[in-house]
């Protein structure tokens, strides 16, 4: 009694045989005169999914391959790609990869084959890609300087070569010193096209050019005879395959002797 009666003056609580303390003190069981801590419970499973991907997956494929390749000391890129800046990269045909991981250095270049190349258009004159037409490198190749040809109109560069011609004249020998603007239906020298040259007789005689075919002026004293391969010019009076007149040829005599042609006749 004395016990309760300081209990009730003094505030105190008494607890009852048998009470579970474990209602008061979270985490705890009491069994008796043991009390332990509960064992900590699995993780929450709301853990978000892309945060397990992010940690668990791996580096991209070529990154990995590229590291192992590093490590074993081999060529860290697949399919004949070369390793620029960390990237594997094709430099067969790329400018600013060609050949390695250097970039094409002049203009008007494109990359075939590992090579570094004039573009389409261009071709290499004096260490740079010059365009094809240009008049300082008219042509796929030519770094002759264009001047106006003979008979042309200016020194302006087409697919034809250097220089234009005027109506009625077409361009020869483009691209060298030679270059000229004829007239195909009157020049003997390109009767007919570019260097097809009508033949100059061998007896004397200037060649033509007509409507694009080829004749001659005989010399004075001659005749142009169209037997003389090619069409030449003959002396009637004494040439004895044309004695007289064109083709006619002085026989052979019987005794062996050679013909002759004296004055048109034969002898």
């Amino acid at each position: 009694m004395a016990a309760g009666a300081c209990a009730d003056i003094w505030g105190f609580k008494t607890f009852d045989e048998g009470s579970d303390a474990s209602t008061d003190v979270p985490g705890m069981n009491v069994e008796g005169d043991d009390a332990t801590m509960e064992e900590a419970g699995p993780p929450p499973d709301n853990v978000p999914e892309a945060t397990v991907d992010v940690l668990d997956s791996p580096a991209p494929e070529e990154e990995v391959d590229a590291r192992d390749a590093a490590d074993a000391g081999t060529s860290p890129c697949l399919g004949g790609k070369t390793l620029c800046g960390g990237r594997c990269l094709d430099t067969t045909s790329d400018p600013a990869h060609c050949g390695g991981c250097t970039a094409c250095t002049g203009d008007n270049q494109t990359c075939v084959a590992s090579t570094c190349v004039c573009a389409a258009g261009f071709h290499m004159c004096n260490g740079i890609c010059s365009s094809n037409l240009s008049t300082y490198s008219c042509g796929p190749t030519s770094c002759t300087v264009c001047a106006i040809p003979q008979n042309g109109t200016s020194a302006a560069c087409t697919d034809a070569g250097c220089g234009t011609c005027a109506p009625g004249y077409t361009l020869c020998n483009a691209n060298t010193d030679a270059a000229a603007c004829v007239d195909f239906t009157t020049d003997p020298t390109n009767c007919g096209g570019c260097n097809t040259a009508c033949h100059v007789p061998d007896a004397g005689g200037t060649p033509t050019c007509v409507a694009s075919v080829c004749g001659l002026t005989c010399n004075a004293g001659l005749t142009a005879c169209p037997a003389v391969i090619p069409t030449g010019c003959a002396n009637l009076t004494n040439d004895i395959h044309n004695c007289g007149g064109c083709s006619k040829k002085c026989p052979a005599h019987d005794s062996g002797a050679a013909a002759t042609c004296v004055d048109g006749g034969c002898h």
